[in-house]
């Protein structure tokens, strides 16, 4: 069995700034600011460290920040909602697809579908629902609500995988898709397979240079996806596929 992980924001869900400005939002009401969200880059990070990145120049302390946390993550979705509804969401090219022709590996115990992202585990199903997109298809995951530190998001889904199926998920076993040299970065930090899709704002030899096993441009070449997250393909790693 394949354990597919894949990053929520420009690998399945344009989110149009959705989310940034919904974090504004939440920020400014459980914090009475929003500080420097607005150019703190968000890209393969993770919600608890964009809270502390865009606090922590205003002045906040390490104490204050943790002492609105549950506020700001009882908001979140709230706004993140609100967000949706005035800017929509689109799924990325060729995720529905994709998503779609896995079914029947997960139908055979073939392959299991999780989470790594950044986004907060419940904000994560709101944004993937805006973009038409089942979150019950992913059966658990490692989010920006477990750490702040992406790199320990893999082995946490992991731990749940395991978990829920009995069944131990270890190197090339694990496959980590994403859009930033930060998703390469935690799916190598397990030893993963790493897939990058150039969806999101790094180009396709930026995301070859940081290390990926796979690159492509987005998730419509379906066909040969599937071959590579369900480990028939024998190119080797560090080959883009396209």
């Amino acid at each position: 069995m394949s354990l597919l992980l894949f990053d929520v924001d420009s690998t399945l869900v344009n989110s149009r700034g959705a989310g940034r400005l919904a974090l504004a939002r939440a920020l400014q009401a459980a914090y009475g600011m929003s500080g420097e969200i607005e150019v703190i880059p968000l890209a393969g990070s993770t919600d608890w460290r964009a809270v502390r990145e865009a606090l922590t120049p205003a002045g906040l302390s390490e104490a204050d920040i943790m002492a609105g946390w549950p506020e700001f993550c009882r908001l979140a979705p709230i706004y993140l909602q609100q967000t949706i509804v005035e800017r929509g969401l689109d799924p990325c090219p060729g995720a529905l697809e994709l998503l779609a022709a896995l079914q029947p590996a997960v139908a055979r115990n073939q392959a299991l579908l999780g989470l790594v992202t950044g986004n907060l585990e419940t904000t994560a199903p709101v944004k993937l629902r805006g973009a038409g997109i089942n979150p019950a298809q992913f059966r658990l995951g490692g989010y920006g609500s477990d750490s702040g530190d992406r790199n320990v998001l893999p082995r946490l889904a992991v731990e749940r995988a395991a978990a829920l199926t009995g069944q131990s998920f270890t190197g090339k076993a694990v496959v980590v898709i994403g859009d930033t040299p930060a998703d390469i970065a935690c799916g190598q930090a397990i030893g993963a397979a790493t897939v990058a899709v150039a969806t999101g704002p790094y180009p396709m030899d930026a995301l070859a240079a940081a290390g990926a096993d796979w690159v492509f441009e987005d998730l419509r070449d379906t066909e040969a996806l599937l071959s590579v997250l369900l480990h028939d393909s024998q190119k080797p790693n560090g080959s883009p596929c396209r």
